[in-house]
């Protein structure tokens, strides 16, 4: 996930910001540049977190009124300075990969290594999931960039259980689930609610409770219910 995560944002994410801040270069005072902006704060201010680079004071320029030629360099310096950072990092998680992998390949033989990798890794299902057969990497939405590529190595960008398709853990709260279990659990509490719903018959208790409102269109809902 880490090598996935790094190779992106120094690969499709950090490129897109740099040409977007070329945009804005010619178009700084164009209305229509406002989204830009909005998205040039919300990653740079995320990367910066993530990467633990703090940008200079030139980042409060990154609006309409107050953006130059002089904030757009300093932006594309800063940007430089993530790509190096994280393209460094990807090298070394690849290179405690490539470790962790000679030395299971020593224990186990070489033959052996080869065996268990053709035994229990799927190309095809790889394709699938790492979205390997698509060009498109990055989509461009209307107030930041969206990671398309290595779907199976994203995190959720949400903290109420939701999630894009094969995200590996969903997360509510600070607390991470497995994909699994989660839908697994989510699967079994709608089949109590409906056993609950079904048992104590609340649907009937629910439409006499509109009738007993004495509403007219409550009325009708409830009288139509109940022809169904």
């Amino acid at each position: 996930m880490a090598i996935s995560q790094y190779d992106w944002y120094a690969s499709f994410l950090v490129p897109s910001l740099e040409a977007k801040v070329e945009e804005l270069k010619d178009t700084a005072n164009n209305d229509g540049t406002r989204s830009d902006f909005n998205k040039l704060n919300f990653h740079l201010n995320y990367l910066s977190s993530f990467s633990h680079i703090k940008p200079g004071n030139w980042i409060n320029s990154l609006n309409s009124k107050a953006f130059n030629a002089n904030v757009a360099s300093e932006a594309r310096a800063f940007l430089d300075s993530l790509k190096i950072s994280f393209r460094m990092k990807s090298r070394l998680i690849n290179y405690q990969r490539d470790s962790l992998g000679k030395q299971i390949e020593t224990r186990l033989g070489a033959d052996q290594f080869l065996n268990m990798k053709a035994r229990y890794y799927n190309e095809n299902l790889a394709n699938i999931v790492l979205n390997n057969l698509s060009t498109n990497k990055i989509y461009e939405a209307k107030d930041k960039f969206i990671q398309k590529a290595d779907p199976i190595f994203m995190g959720p960008g949400s903290k109420w259980g939701r999630a894009h398709f094969f995200a590996p853990y969903k997360q509510i709260g600070n607390l991470k689930i497995k994909t699994l279990i989660f839908n697994t659990l989510q699967v079994w509490f709608m089949i109590i609610i409906m056993f609950v719903t079904l048992y104590f018959n609340v649907l009937k208790r629910f439409i006499i409770l509109l009738e007993s409102l004495k509403l007219p269109i409550l009325r009708k809902f409830g009288r139509e219910l109940l022809q169904v």
